[in-house]
């Protein structure tokens, strides 16, 4: 309309596949004084610096920073922790809790690194 070369259907499914596996890699953000209640599912990683109640799955990475809290269950690849979890914790890979992290629940994880002062 606007004379515009033609695509071909090839360089459409390129474009097309680049795009979505460019959305697996979004970070999500829940951020300070922001409360979510229900069941949160992603495919990239997720930062929780609020509160939420309900489960949180991710096929990737969740970190909980130091004012984040999650009441339910944390279910992804790898974790990094700082803040509260009131739940079960399932991770496939790497758990990580700083110092500050507080976990009232059950831990399954593939590899555990703890610093100094964390409470488990």
């Amino acid at each position: 309309m606007f004379n515009k070369p033609a695509q071909d259907n090839n360089q459409m499914k390129v474009q097309q596949s680049n795009s979505s596996s460019a959305n697996s890699n979004a970070v999500n953000i829940i951020g300070q004084g922001t409360s979510i209640q229900g069941e949160i599912v992603c495919d990239g990683d997720i930062r929780i610096d609020g509160m939420v109640k309900g489960t949180v799955t991710s096929k990737a990475k969740i970190v909980i920073g130091i004012t984040g809290s999650v009441d339910g269950d944390i279910i992804c690849d790898n974790a990094d922790i700082s803040g509260k979890i009131f739940g079960t914790v399932e991770v496939d890979e790497l758990l990580f809790l700083k110092s500050s992290a507080y976990i009232e629940g059950n831990i399954t994880t593939g590899k555990f690194v703890v610093e100094t002062g964390a409470w488990e």
